[in-house]
This record gives C-alpha cells, structure tokens and sequence, in this order.
C-alpha cells in the first residue's frame, strides 16, 4: 500500500513517513574513562523522516529530523515533533490540503489512542482537510526514515572525531544546521511538548477496540470521529467502504455522560419545583 500510494499521490497530496530513532547518546571528543565508560550520558530524541509530494507530476522528497532534549516519545511529543514539518507544507506547498502517514506501530508512540485523538485534532489546526495514518506491519524491515537516522548519527559522529562536543540536544542541533546537508533540521523544545500536554486532555479519550489489528486510520469531518480499517485501502476516495471500513468517536462515553448528568440535574430541578409547589399549597 506505501508503494500504491506513492505512485498514485496527486497534487494536493504529501506523504510524511516518520520515525523515532533510537535516542542519541552525547559525546565529547577527549573524555576521562569515567565519562566515557558511565552509564549517566545525557541522551536526546531524533524523530526522523522522510516527505514525498508531487510537483508538476513529478515525486518529490524532502527529509527531515527534528532534536529535542525531551525524551518523551507519546501522542503528545510526535505532535510537537510534527507539527514544524506540517507548518513547513502549510507554507510552502500551499495546495496541499491531505496529508498521509505511515509509521510503524508500536502502542505506546503511534498505534494508540491518543495518537488516533491527536491526529483528528492537530491536522484539521494546522489548515489540512484530510489525512490517514497507515501502519507498516511488524517486522517490516528497515525504511527510508531509519536511513535519515543512520545519516544523522553519522554526521555528529564525524563531527565529534574532528574536534567537536556534542554535549546536549542544542548543541546537537547547531551543528547540524552548519552542515551542508538537504535534511532539514528542527530544534523541539520541552516547552513545545509541554504546551501540548497542557492543551490536549488525553484522559478521557476512548480506545478503539482491537488497536493492534488496525492498519490504517482516516480522520474525518465529524468532531473526535474516526474512521478505521484493518488493512489499509487508498482507493481515490479515501472512505471508501473496502476492507470494513469503521467508525469510532474517541470522545462518545465523555458526551454521553455530560447528556447523563444535564439529564439528571434537569430532573432534580424538576423534582425540586414540584416539592416547592406542594409545601406552598400545604400552607
């Protein structure tokens, strides 16, 4: 399906295929043994990818890797770690309106819950109007995202040989920006993950039922409603029926008990007024 629908992208598509890299470990070039065989390095998170779009019917392909010291790697974090590369698209490929993502699956980063609300949220935010998550089945191999991350290790790596310290996630970040290199780097700050985690309430979000058989989710019109399938499908129109297509408010529970206790509360008004109106006619 990855091959499908790169070779059927349109115009006013893009395709993002993310990653988290394993977390890079700072190094400096000269270090006593202590600081070199310890187990207290500091460690920051690379999320790395690659962005495929059409141009003049063309496929085109930009990658990307964004450095935060924050090594959260929730629904929260991959939106803070995204959402530079869509305000990217937003500005720069303005007729980009639908945006498809593919990933691997793990339940604690992308196939769960918060993720699923996040994405029915963020992409409509950001100025999008449809978008799909498509996950990659386990043991798929290695992808173009892992190549990003290869690269970028290598590049501090070699910078550290020749003379540098790569001591922090920012220090990380201002050496990759003085590289000549067609990847473009973003710095993530934990006050951009914060900012999130304060915005999005994910408590009450409600889980999709079997998430790890779900290999693909499309957003849609309706507030906190998804659609979802366990193969993925990229006929022309995106909620096509194939492969069982179903729906799921991620919200439903939290509304219907908001309905419930209005409910309630109307009959204790009105159980209220009708002992009020008894006690006057009783005197």
């Amino acid at each position: 399906m990855y091959k499908t629908c790169k070779e059927t992208l349109t115009d006013n598509e893009c395709i993002i295929h993310c990653d988290f890299s394993e977390n890079y470990l700072c190094k400096s070039n000269e270090e006593v043994q202590a600081t070199h065989f310890g187990a207290s390095k500091q460690q920051f998170t690379l999320h790395t990818g690659v962005m495929y779009y059409k141009n003049e019917q063309t496929l085109q392909e930009k990658s990307f890797c964004t450095i935060s010291p924050n090594n959260n790697h929730g629904p929260t974090a991959i939106w803070a770690h995204l959402t530079p590369i869509l305000e990217y698209i937003r500005e720069t490929l303005t007729n980009i309106n639908t945006v498809h993502f593919f990933s691997d699956g793990p339940t604690t980063q992308y196939r769960q819950k918060g993720n699923f609300y996040m994405l029915s949220e963020m992409v409509k935010k950001l100025g999008f109007q449809k978008s799909t998550w498509t996950f990659f089945e386990s043991a798929h191999g290695k992808g173009a995202a892992d190549g990003i991350g290869g690269a970028v290790k290598r590049t501090l790596d070699k910078k550290v040989t020749y003379g540098e310290d790569i001591v922090n996630a920012q220090s990380a970040y201002d050496v990759l920006q003085n590289c000549q290199s067609k990847i473009m780097y973003f710095y993530i700050s934990d006050e951009d993950i914060n900012t999130l985690e304060q915005n999005f309430d994910l408590t009450g979000v409600i889980p999709v039922p079997q998430t790890m058989d779900i290999h693909q989710i499309i957003t849609t019109d309706q507030e906190h409603v998804i659609k979802y399938r366990k193969i993925a499908c990229f006929c022309r129109e995106l909620l096509c029926e194939c492969f069982g297509l179903q729906e799921h408010n991620l919200r439903l529970k939290k509304q219907k008990r908001k309905h419930d206790e209005d409910k309630k509360e109307h009959h204790q008004e009105k159980m209220y007024s009708k002992t009020t109106e008894a006690t006057i006619k009783r005197r």
